[in-house]
């Protein structure tokens, strides 16, 4: 019965494609000749374009059959070709080699060499595909060779072509796009989109590879356009994959399972097992990246055997990797050790320098993990020259991650700290606000384009029917009336056929009249449209202007606030070293910071105002200017009857009379003078505390806490400067310090920080065990550590929560 149905299935394809003569012969069984050959191969070709590797296989080997009993060579050679085709699609590599070296020969023999060429590239995909990058470029660059000696421009592409995936697969990437760019320029001279997507496809993943995500994506949706119009399921299903890993290493997960999951969706459609089983692999590494780890192994297990199936060496490797980075999650070092090992071990076999790469920087991370930080640091130090090397910046990031990770945790801040700034860098270069913009700009411009050619082709598309249905009538119509006409000059006499002529005259003039009048709708149809894309373009731009004046107004609102902060040269006359960490959540913040002289007293202070942004920013511009206003060398004298005199002011500046109303703004601050002769530092703080190092003891009290290595802190009222429930004076503490000792003063932006490996805030206790950590080395290097450490904290994955801002002051001598 499945014999039968076959049977009948070639025939049914025979026929429309204009084989009767072959349909023919097979019926008949008669003797085979070069026509009925052809006829047999040009189905074997539809045949495999539409994916029906079965019915192709039967009809190419009687094909061979046929041409070895009249000797025609280029029949067998053909045939030859196409079971290599179907052997590769059917996961058996060798076979496919087999026949493809065959196929090359005979090629030879009967000297056609454009067969030749094409032939001796398909040899060269099969190689890289079974790993052997060495055999795959021989032959490519013979192709080459033969494709120029007999002006074959699309063998010339397809050769530059080959060499150029090859040299990609094996990390050379300069080389790579100069054979990429010398094909894609022939291809379009020859006007072969199919074959313009994929160089882009492939140019696409050059640029991933080495960190440029922008160019890579640019080049992703230029393919999938591409293959869009010419309806090619394969083509469309490998681009968003593509896309799918972008979007993945950049940190967006949904995009990216969006991708990855219309990816495999479509290669179910055309039974493309190696697709399928690279689906399934991307859509682990996201769980994976997600910490679904036990989601993330089911995945790769499920790829894993696929790939084993179809003996993907390079596939089966990849798995392994990401095998290995779950178990390290999950602290089973020895089994993770064991799968990056062999991951790595099939790299170097398979010269993928990239993938060994990635297994190298893995496994050292494992290996420090589960305490063997020598053999760790050995293979770091191998990674990092590697990533130097090949130009992966990408991986260059991790790499210098890991070692700033290996320093930090052994307590060696000043050499993870180089390797923090390295990190940073490298990350800036791959994830550069620029760069995602670029990505932004090019997915946002695709998809506008692509809706307003859809909504115009839907519109000319209804004036055309309209048309075609007015015709229609017409033509119809005038028909009618011609047979009309003829029918009356048969049956009535020439008078009555005059007046019969008249009235369908007239009637033609009628319809005549109609038409015009439905011409004129579809022309106001076409103002209509035209009208309705002028309001596109008008409300796109209005919208872009919009948000750049916002841009510009917010830009303008920062550099005021900037502009009423102490400068860094009132700083340095104040105090003989600082630092100031201020971070805004967003473009212009709450917090702010304060200082000034008046007479021998030094005067400074740290202010948290409610909310952030531009209300934040107002609140805090209101702050600085009621504290210039109100320090004279009078005031200054009493920083608790400065912060009374704030509250008022406030108070009455926003108008609160009634604590239990909804205006309850304000601010938290800590204020402070110090008496250059005398060495007294006086303190007033209002919700805010302050962190002393000294030299020397200072009497412990109720709001004068000790801490370990001559670290103080000086606890604040409990109530803000603003409209409260509790408005009782604020109290003052004094206390006498060494030459040298440094006074430390932050918003609570830092402390309640969320990050950390269960996301929680960093706390107010590790805080001051920074602080204590640091308190030793100089001032620029405590700033650089504490910022790289709440970034440290945050990580990829949080926000910053909240304002930021942390002021180190070393007090004068007298």
């Amino acid at each position: 019965m499945n014999r039968l149905f076959k049977y009948f299935t070639f025939l049914i394809l025979a026929i429309p494609t204009g084989l009767p003569r072959m349909a023919a012969a097979m019926v008949n069984k008669a003797t085979p000749d070069t026509l009925q050959i052809n006829g047999n191969l040009n189905t074997v070709r539809s045949l495999i374009t539409s994916r029906e590797f079965s019915a192709a296989a039967m009809l190419t080997k009687e094909a061979l059959s046929n041409s070895r009993k009249i000797n025609y060579i280029k029949g067998v050679a053909w045939s030859e070709y196409y079971l290599g085709m179907i052997c590769f699609e059917n996961s058996t590599l060798d076979s496919a080699i087999y026949w493809l070296k065959r196929s090359e020969n005979d090629f030879a023999a009967v000297r056609d060499y454009s067969a030749r060429v094409k032939a001796c590239n398909l040899l060269g995909i099969y190689y890289r595909q079974s790993d052997s990058n060495d055999s795959s470029l021989d032959c490519h660059t013979r192709a080459l060779k033969i494709a120029m000696e007999n002006n074959d421009s699309a063998g010339i592409a397809e050769s530059h072509y080959g060499i150029g995936m090859t040299l990609n697969q094996l990390g050379y990437y300069p080389e790579t796009m100069e054979h990429f760019h010398a094909a894609i320029s022939i291809r379009e001279k020859l006007n072969d989109s199919s074959g313009v997507a994929a160089i882009l496809n492939s140019m696409g993943i050059l640029f991933r590879n080495q960190g440029d995500y922008a160019n890579a994506l640019d080049f992703y949706v230029r393919a999938l356009n591409i293959h869009e119009k010419l309806g090619n399921i394969q083509g469309l299903a490998y681009q968003h994959n593509n896309m799918g890993l972008i979007y993945r290493d950049i940190g967006d997960y949904g995009k990216a399972l969006d991708h990855f999951n219309k990816s495999w969706a479509l290669k179910v459609k055309i039974n493309d097992s190696r697709g399928i089983s690279n689906s399934i692999m991307n859509i682990g590494s996201v769980y994976l990246l997600q910490n679904k780890l036990d989601s993330a192994l089911i995945f790769f297990d499920q790829a894993a055997s696929i790939k084993e199936q179809i003996g993907d060496k390079s596939g089966i490797a990849n798995i392994n990797l990401f095998r290995g980075e779950c178990y390290q999650k999950l602290g089973l070092y020895k089994k993770a050790l064991d799968f990056l090992e062999s991951s790595r071990s099939d790299y170097h076999a398979l010269k993928e320098p990239r993938g060994e790469t990635e297994a190298i920087i893995q496994l050292a991370s494992t290996y420090f993990n589960s305490g063997m930080h020598d053999k760790a640091f050995q293979l770091i130090d191998e990674a990092k020259n590697m990533v130097v090397t090949l130009k992966m910046l990408d991986l260059q990031q991790k790499v210098f991650l890991n070692l700033y990770n290996f320093y930090i945790e052994l307590g060696d801040y000043r050499k993870g700290l180089e390797y923090y700034q390295l990190y940073i860098a490298a990350r800036d270069s791959v994830m550069g606000t620029r760069n995602l913009r670029k990505m932004l700009n090019v997915e946002l411009q695709d998809e506008y384009s692509r809706l307003i050619k859809e909504h115009f082709e839907r519109k000319d598309q209804e004036i055309l029917s309209k048309e075609q249905a007015q015709q229609s009538k017409t033509v119809l119509l005038y028909i009618l009336s011609g047979a009309f006409i003829i029918l009356l000059l048969f049956l009535v006499m020439f008078i009555r056929t005059l007046k019969n002529k008249q009235k369908i005259n007239n009637m033609l003039i009628a319809q005549q009249a109609e038409v015009e009048h439905q011409k004129q709708e579809l022309m106001n149809q076409r103002d209509e449209i035209d009208t309705q894309k002028e309001m596109v373009v008008y409300q796109r731009d209005r919208i872009i202007t919009m948000l750049t004046d916002l841009a510009e107004s917010i830009d303008y609102a920062k550099k005021i606030q900037q502009a009423i902060l102490p400068k860094d040269s009132l700083l340095q006359q104040l105090f003989t070293d600082y630092f100031i960490i201020y971070q805004p959540k967003e473009a212009v913040g709450g917090d702010f910071y304060w200082a000034g002289r008046f007479n021998g007293t030094i005067c400074f202070a740290v202010a948290d105002c409610t909310g952030h942004g531009v209300p934040g920013g107002f609140m805090s511009m209101l702050g600085v200017s009621m504290l210039n206003d109100m320090a004279t060398a009078d005031s200054v004298q009493s920083p608790s009857l400065m912060l009374q005199s704030l509250r008022h002011n406030i108070v009455a500046a926003l108008g609160q009379t009634n604590f239990d109303e909804d205006n309850h703004d304000g601010m938290d601050i800590a204020f402070c003078t110090f008496d250059i002769k005398s060495g007294i530092l006086t303190y007033a703080g209002a919700n805010m505390p302050i962190i002393i190092n000294s030299k020397g003891e200072i009497p412990p009290s109720e709001r004068i806490q000790p801490y370990q290595n001559g670290l103080y802190e000086l606890k604040p009222d409990r109530m803000p400067v603003a409209l409260y429930d509790k408005m009782d004076s604020f109290s003052e503490i004094r206390v006498k310090l060494s030459p040298g000792d440094a006074v430390y003063l932050f918003t609570d932006g830092y402390v309640d920080q969320f990050g950390g490996p269960k996301s929680k805030k960093f706390g107010h206790d590790a805080f001051r065990t920074l602080i204590n950590s640091v308190k030793d080395l100089s001032f620029s290097e405590q700033k650089q550590i504490i910022w790289s450490t709440i970034e440290r904290w945050k990580g990829e994955t949080e926000n910053q929560t909240d304002d930021i801002l942390v002021m180190g002051l070393k007090l004068p001598d007298k």
